[in-house]
């Protein structure tokens, strides 16, 4: 299962989608801060990240880290 998700490359990819999105490169995707690749991360390692604690991950603003789809999904 690890050579299929490629685990040790994980953290690359995540950072190339994010890089994407945020440069509108992905057609009919909406647009997404550089912050996300934090919230990605988190997500792929635990499963779910409850949203008060995206401020922590993002070191972003409270208003800012809680406004919904401002980081990511």
């Amino acid at each position: 299962m690890g050579e299929l998700l490629d685990l040790d490359n994980l953290q690359n990819r995540i950072n190339g989608y994010v890089n994407q999105r945020s440069h509108n490169m992905l057609p009919d995707e909406e647009e997404l801060r550089e912050e996300a690749k934090y919230v990605l991360r988190e997500v792929m390692l635990r499963g779910e990240v409850p949203r008060g604690e995206a401020k922590h991950i993002t070191d972003l603003g409270e208003r800012t880290a809680r406004r919904r789809g401002t980081c990511c999904i």
